[in-house]
């Protein structure tokens, strides 16, 4: 008798989100991943390595599910196993599971807090390995297959109920590790694995240097070993050989078009450099060499440095003397000549937050009836999952889960657009084959949240999740926008991928317009006069729109006024894009507006094609 082997891992959602850096929120989805991996790992080997009976995760060879591989694992693991080996499959998992997590967490503890004298004192170690070792909550349920030919349908719809009443009954214990301290300033659940004498001295920026150098935090946080275990991480490269995790900040995203544009005036910024180093000491080592990629002309550099208001942070956190008042100045200088060298300008603070999500999926699994189609479709999720991480390199963004058919990525606002386009193109091709019957095969609806950089992280992901939900919508199959800019309205905009009733979808809409701005064919202007219009004249005859529409675009002056009106086709465009709703036209010419400052900043401005000389 086979049964089939449900094994569910969380938290999942709340613990990603506790995340005050990237690098917290790209670990706590790494070691999720990492932890399902070795979960599956150790059921794989528990049946004797035979690949095929794992049905998700599906993997072509058991090296996809070793330490540090690329592939990615969502937090449920299904697999077929003999009836009466199921406790002791499900066992196995859970010892891999833990065998994993304290190797992890014995590599990030290890060094921690090393150069202080005064450690054992300092950091809680046993509390901190208490809250790691209760991290996980492993759920696990079996049932047997029927020997019909929809036994093993009915066994997993049978497995997903159990599970979810399983879970639903779990008693919870009292938390060995409860005590009357300040809780982790990441999610205020687990009690700080830091003593509060190590924050009580004088607060001088030598005492913050160490303390971020000795246990990667500030002087405000306070962290438990689950969140130190986030910042203090360690993976493994292709080699094996373990490393610190690194992951780039949220400004660094958002200077990565200037840093671009900037690769070939390697002498110009490396006398930037050199008086960053002077000015900020220590401190300038590190955003210098910050960066997990290089970039060529400027190697490892954190983009932070790009920005005139860092360089006020990084003042306020070097150790040396005279960094607060000649340093600063003398850095500010030197970025205001890189800027004058290379022809360029301060980068926007703004970056893209892309969330994903397959559509119809449950639909796609319950079409299919045997174990074999499910691995086959697990595979080609596989796949895609594995194909992600190349896609967004592609366009220089930073990947922080993908796993099955989720992806969250960190993207410049220059390459968004074009990386969303490539993801769901990618997702469309894998699971061509396996259609859901009514509705086609599954699609990917793309969520892109455009946060400034400085927004806390938790506000940046609730963006991208609300663009995801608004892709989704009724009809998924969708591309959302959503822009939250600092000290004004969100400016939402969604479309479809794919052309209905005529109508140009918006990715199209959104690179027509955005090449209009950097040809500079379309006056900011018309966009403000065409929201207006929209919210003065809501719910009017569709002719009076349309004529309203055309009047206000027929008044146009591109090329900073240098031209007479918009060129009759760039009219025609427009007002065929806005005749149902101009105020939807001003949201995705707003949007567009701000994408193509990012692309003017990568690759220069676009010349005034059909400009009046």
């Amino acid at each position: 008798m086979t049964c089939l082997l449900l094994v569910s891992m969380g938290p999942v959602q709340d613990f990603i989100a506790s995340a005050r850096r990237c690098g917290d929120l790209w670990y706590g989805s790494w070691l999720l991943s990492e932890l399902a991996k070795a979960t599956a790992a150790g059921i794989v080997d528990a049946l004797g390595g035979e690949l095929e009976r794992l049905v998700f995760p599906g993997v072509a060879a058991r090296a996809d599910l070793s330490p540090g591989s690329e592939l990615a694992v969502a937090n449920k693991i299904l697999a077929r196993v003999p009836g009466d080996s199921a406790k002791a499959v499900a066992a196995a998992g859970r010892t891999a599971l833990d065998a994993r997590i304290q190797t992890l967490r014995e590599h990030a503890f290890e060094d921690l807090g090393r150069e202080d004298a005064d450690r054992a004192q300092h950091f809680l170690e046993a509390r901190a390995r208490s809250q790691v070792d209760d991290l996980v909550d492993f759920t696990w349920v079996a049932v047997r297959e029927g020997e019909d030919p929809h036994g093993y349908v009915r066994a997993r719809l049978e497995a997903e109920r159990v599970l979810d009443a399983r879970k639903g009954t779990k008693i919870w214990g009292q938390p060995s590790w409860a005590a009357a301290v300040p809780k982790s300033s990441l999610d205020g659940v687990r009690e700080s694995a830091l003593d509060e004498e190590l924050f009580r001295s004088e607060r001088t920026p030598a005492k913050a240097e160490w303390l971020r150098r000795a246990y990667g935090v500030q002087a405000t946080e306070r962290l438990c070993g689950v969140g130190l275990l986030k910042r203090a991480g360690v993976r493994e490269d292709p080699s094996g050989a373990l490393k610190r995790a690194r992951f780039s900040s949220t400004p660094h995203v958002a200077a990565l078009p200037l840093m671009r544009r900037c690769a070939e005036h390697g002498d110009a910024f490396a006398r930037y450099a050199e008086v960053l180093r002077k000015a900020f000491g220590r401190a300038a080592r590190v955003v210098l060499e910050g960066a997990p990629e290089t970039m060529p002309g400027l190697g490892h550099v954190d983009g932070q440095i790009f920005f005139a208001s860092q360089l006020e942070e990084l003042a306020q956190e070097s150790a040396t003397p005279d960094a607060g008042t000649t340093g600063l100045a003398n850095a500010q200088r030197a970025l205001a000549r890189f800027f004058h060298e290379t022809g360029t300008r301060e980068p926007m603070p703004y970056y893209a937050m892309l969330l994903a999500d397959g559509d119809r999926m449950g639909g796609a699994i319950h079409a299919l009836t045997t174990a074999s189609e499910h691995r086959d479709l697990s595979l080609r999720l596989t796949a895609f999952a594995t194909s992600v991480a190349g896609l967004v390199r592609q366009h220089t963004g930073s990947l922080l889960y993908a796993g099955g058919d989720d992806v969250l990525a960190l993207l410049p606002l220059d390459t968004a657009l074009a990386c969303a386009d490539a993801l769901r193109r990618e997702f469309a091709e894998q699971l061509a084959p396996f259609g859901v019957p009514g509705a086609g095969s599954p699609t990917l609806s793309v969520g892109l949240g455009i946060s400034h950089y400085r927004e806390p992280m938790s506000v940046a992901l609730e963006v991208a999740r609300r663009a995801e939900r608004l892709a989704k919508g009724d009809t998924r199959n969708a591309l959302a926008v959503i822009l939250e800019k600092r000290g004004g309205s969100p400016i939402e905009v969604r479309g479809s991928w794919q052309e209905e009733g005529g109508q140009t979808t918006l990715a199209k809409r959104l690179e027509a317009l955005i090449v209009m701005h950097r040809r500079d064919e379309v006056p900011d202007k018309a966009g403000f006069q065409l929201a207006e219009l929209g919210a003065q004249l809501a719910g009017a005859a569709p002719a009076l729109l349309a004529a309203e529409t055309r009047r206000i675009l027929a008044r146009k002056r591109p090329h900073h006024g240098r031209a007479e009106q918009l060129d009759q086709d760039t009219q025609d465009d427009l007002a065929t894009w806005g005749l149902a709703d101009p105020g939807r036209l001003a949201d995705e010419l707003a949007v567009a507006r701000l994408l193509a400052d990012a692309q003017d900043l990568a690759s220069g401005p676009l010349a005034d094609q059909g400009a009046p000389t």
